[in-house]
């Protein structure tokens, strides 16, 4: 295939994202899906507060309440709006960041980058963008700290707490690796017992911030009390008391129960057939395989960029996998969304820090063994890059071959076309 035919292909299919995009938002913003998301995770999950005390999560529905109570804000619409003004930021900062560097934009529209964002509605991130904006500063503040300004501890302390109150998942997207980092940074000077001891003793505000969310998980009744601390709301909104919302009322789900069941669908399920536990490592080796040479097909690279180091990154890609295993097993079955969390924040924390912090990180006597350069074992030809590229896919849900079929490249070009034709009979349908 021809470089200039990949070139029009490839800029089509941003066309055919920008559409799906536009057709989704419209979507997600009529008077019936709003309704809806009252229900299910898109707004309810936003609601939960502190009025039945502290409980994981509450953070941000407890400041709603009170613009409400104080303001008389609407939470809703606002939800939405701050919603998509973290998306447009995150999305526009993460370009430029990605342009800074010599990175093709090749596999920026994939589905475990930021296209998968064009593709579903907010029923699916809710407070991932906002998650992703926050680890992003404080990897940012940690490099900072490490690099002689102590005094933006504080930041990093403030903003790692805020994080995890925000949603308790998003301590292993940066913690763990802000750990391993640290400790290898006073190995330099230290003893091994001693660089762990203060390692424990610098993440001890995020790991106290995690443990309040572990222990008040909160409970059925708690769930309830919360969603009906919003009855002045509902009735002031709808007319009505709603039911309680699936966001809400997960803070009363069993967790041994929960981790099961997640475990058995993400992995011991069939779909077409086939165990999932067959299937997905696959898509976890294609996604590695494709990110740790985002330059194999040039598109757009910037040449007065800075040099990006595959080596390092595929390195930053195994120990975020390795770091979020909880996630890919037993703590979630959007495994879509875990993706994004895998790729996303290896990706911040590489731009986050600078080449010296690496090679603390990587060099041999530390964790920088032959194992971790697999990249170089791998075959990188054009066509099998280009194939992969094009059928790869992971549901953003619980995982399903047809419909992870409907979020590939090759999906999204079938998806587009059926609205080109419906809209096509739809016009020839109204002419006469």
């Amino acid at each position: 295939m021809s470089s200039k035919l990949i070139y029009k292909l490839f800029y089509l299919y941003c066309f055919v994202l920008l559409v799906r995009f536009l057709v989704t938002f419209t979507k997600s913003i009529s008077l019936e899906l709003y309704t809806a998301a009252f229900q299910d995770f898109t707004i309810s999950d936003w609601l939960i507060n502190y009025e039945a005390g502290f409980v994981r999560r509450g953070l941000w529905g407890s400041i709603f309440l009170k613009l409400y109570e104080l303001f008389g804000i609407n939470p809703g619409p606002l939800i939405y709006v701050l919603s998509y003004l973290f998306l447009f930021l995150f999305v526009v900062l993460f370009i430029k960041k990605w342009r800074n560097y010599k990175l093709s934009l090749f596999l920026l529209p994939s589905i475990w980058l930021i296209g998968a964002f064009a593709k579903y509605n907010l029923l699916w991130f809710r407070r991932d963008i906002l998650i992703f904006l926050l680890i992003w500063l404080a990897f940012i503040c940690y490099r900072s700290y490490i690099e002689g300004k102590k005094s933006n501890i504080v930041w990093l302390y403030l903003v790692s707490i805020f994080t995890i109150l925000s949603h308790e998942a998003s301590f292993f997207y940066f913690v763990p690796i802000i750990c391993l980092h640290y400790i290898l940074v006073c190995r330099c000077n230290l003893s091994w017992m001693r660089s762990i001891v203060n390692t424990l003793i610098f993440c001890l505000p995020m790991l106290f911030a995690m443990f309040l969310c572990s222990y008040f998980k909160g409970n059925a009744e708690m769930a309830e009390k919360i969603w009906h601390s919003w009855d002045p709301y509902f009735m002031s909104e709808f007319g009505k008391i709603l039911p309680i919302g699936e966001g809400t009322a997960a803070l009363g789900w069993d967790g041994l129960e929960t981790f099961r069941n997640h475990l058995a669908l993400n992995y011991f399920s069939k779909t077409s057939g086939v165990y999932k536990f067959m299937i997905l490592p696959f898509i976890y080796i294609g996604v590695y395989y494709l990110l740790v040479r985002p330059n194999n097909i040039k598109i757009g690279v910037n040449s007065n960029g800075k040099y990006f180091s595959s080596n390092i990154f595929s390195k930053i890609l195994l120990l975020q996998f390795v770091f979020l295993l909880p996630m890919f097993t037993v703590l979630s079955c959007d495994l879509g969304r875990v993706v994004l969390y895998w790729t996303i924040s290896s990706f911040l924390f590489y731009f986050s820090l600078d080449s010296k912090s690496f090679h603390i990180l990587f060099k041999r006597k530390n964790i920088g063994i032959n194992w971790m350069n697999l990249q170089y074992r791998l075959v990188y030809n054009k066509c099998i890059y280009l194939i992969i590229y094009i059928f790869l896919s992971i549901d953003i849900f619980i995982f399903t071959i047809k419909f992870a079929f409907f979020s590939s490249v090759l999906g999204d070009f079938y998806v587009f076309i059926n609205y080109l034709i419906k809209c096509g009979l739809w016009c020839l349908t109204f002419l006469n």
